[in-house]
């Protein structure tokens, strides 16, 4: 299964603490939801440059480089996928970001 913006789900920041608890929720209800109607074996997080919920959370903002968005979403499927392992267990968990250098996708 993918899940666009899931790489947010371990985000903690004090901005929009409510909305990020929120959003944490919907995405693990809805994987909860297809890990028992589904043979799920991977979860891939999905990302993008010039992310609007990171920005809108204060992750990053309009002057970040590419390069330095990459490394944040890079951090945030990191702690993000050892979030879904600790409730998932047995579900692998990918990573891809997409990068606006030659619109190329890039596996974390």
């Amino acid at each position: 299964m993918s899940v666009g913006g899931g790489h947010l789900i371990s985000t903690e920041c004090e901005k929009e603490r409510d909305t990020i608890a929120r959003w944490r929720e919907n995405i693990m209800d809805t994987v909860e939801i297809a890990v028992d109607l589904h043979d799920v074996g991977e979860i891939w997080l999905m990302s993008h440059w010039d992310c609007g919920a990171c920005k809108k959370f204060g992750i990053v903002s309009n002057d970040t480089p590419n390069s330095d968005q990459c490394a944040v979403h890079r951090d945030m499927f990191r702690t993000s996928s050892k979030y879904l392992n600790n409730r998932f267990t047995g579900i692998v968990c990918r990573g891809f970001y997409l990068s606006n250098v030659d619109d190329m996708i890039v596996e974390m």
